[in-house]
């Protein structure tokens, strides 16, 4: 098993689940980007503000194929290839493996990627795409009853792996770390500790939750500050100070510079989710409600659509069936759904990955599209 310290200059282009979950300005989205659209007003979005997304229109479909049974994508590749979470066992996730796969959507070609965490009882790794066709895959390694992240970077270029362990941070009685690392724009890993209690499949906010950076091969972890939400892309950090707090921190890393927002109505953040130039808080006392930010902390929309967690772009923001573009309020229905949640829905700028056609009985559906949403009608 090989370690060493491993450059991830150049960071995040796509994140995952609700960690889901990079560089510029203080406002990428001037009015040079827009063209001469003015933002839209701050508001409240519903589903029947949608429209039916119109192929040729709306959106180009790039790429259509059949997924593998059991799998599901975790990203979306800016040339259009996808990385797919597959089990061993596709008849139980009871003790299974996971494997990822790259996708070739064009040719429907599938790559088993390098796994070192096989042999790992019930090891589920995250993804996280880097620039440079790389990608941070995390996950849990148990031993002697302590358990420890770990991390790979990728070069799906050459095949090339690196791994290392997250260093120990200090830690108080009954505090443990809680989160996968998130990586920023120099390179940086960022992860939090704290008290939480879980219970009936639910875990409540931490308390004494504080956030830790380090550099790959580091031995020892840097203090960064005291948060209970938290998300990191590139150079740009969102927190939250407190349990159900309403106030969201935004700091650009580059600059210093910080400014804040506090969401009105009873919101309770519960969950954060950023890009190079947005941030999604998402309402855990307001379910289904979830509220975007630029990376000034201005309000850009009350996004009412579905408690499924945001994908989340420079420009649009994906709750499936939904794409929501903030540059020009549109809001679009990319497919209907059937009655249960298909897991299948990333997106990587204006690319997007959505299931098509008709759902089944249990809400699954038998292909994706990769698409390109289009700036306007």
């Amino acid at each position: 098993m090989r370690r060493g310290a491993v450059a991830l200059m150049g960071v995040l282009v796509a994140g995952v689940g609700p960690m889901l979950v990079a560089c510029g300005g203080d406002d990428p989205s001037s009015d040079a980007d827009r063209g001469s659209a003015s933002p839209p007003p701050y508001g409240v979005v519903r589903p029947r503000d949608a429209v039916d997304a119109v192929e040729g229109e709306d959106y180009d479909l790039v790429h259509e194929l059949t997924p593998s049974e059991g799998q599901s994508t975790v990203a979306v590749l800016p040339d259009g290839r996808l990385v797919a979470l597959a089990s061993e066992d596709h008849d139980s996730y009871d003790g299974a493996v996971f494997v990822l796969e790259l996708v070739d959507a064009a040719s429907g070609d599938r790559e088993q990627l390098p796994a070192p965490w096989r042999d790992e009882p019930e090891a589920y790794p995250l993804v996280t795409v880097l620039e440079d066709a790389r990608l941070l895959v995390s996950w849990d390694v148990r031993e002697q009853g302590a358990s420890t992240r770990r991390s790979m970077v990728l070069d799906l270029a050459t095949g090339d792996h690196e791994e290392f362990d997250m260093p120990a941070p200090p830690l108080s009685a009954r505090a443990k770390v809680l989160s996968y690392p998130q990586p920023d724009a120099d390179g940086r890993l960022w992860f939090q500790t704290g008290k939480q209690t879980c219970g009936d499949g639910e875990c409540f906010s931490p308390r004494d939750a504080v956030l830790w950076s380090y550099a790959p091969g580091d031995e020892r972890p840097r203090r960064e500050l005291a948060a209970v939400d938290f998300a990191v892309h590139g150079d740009l950090l969102a927190w939250t100070d407190d349990r159900y707090d309403d106030k969201v921190h935004v700091r650009d890393l580059s600059s210093g510079a910080e400014h804040e927002h506090a969401v009105d109505g009873k919101c309770g953040v519960t969950g954060l989710v950023a890009s190079d130039a947005l941030v999604v808080a998402v309402c855990g006392l307001d379910y289904g409600r979830q509220v975007v930010l630029d990376r000034r902390a201005r309000p850009v929309a009350d996004l009412r659509l579905s408690y499924e967690y945001a994908s989340v772009g420079d420009r649009w923001v994906l709750i499936s069936p939904f794409a929501y573009d903030t540059w020009t309020g549109r809001l679009l229905r990319l497919f209907h759904r059937g009655s249960g949640a298909d897991p299948t829905r990333e997106l990587t700028d204006d690319l997007a990955v959505v299931p098509l056609g008709e759902a089944n009985v249990v809400g699954t559906f038998a292909h994706w599209g990769v698409l390109r949403l289009r700036s306007a009608r």
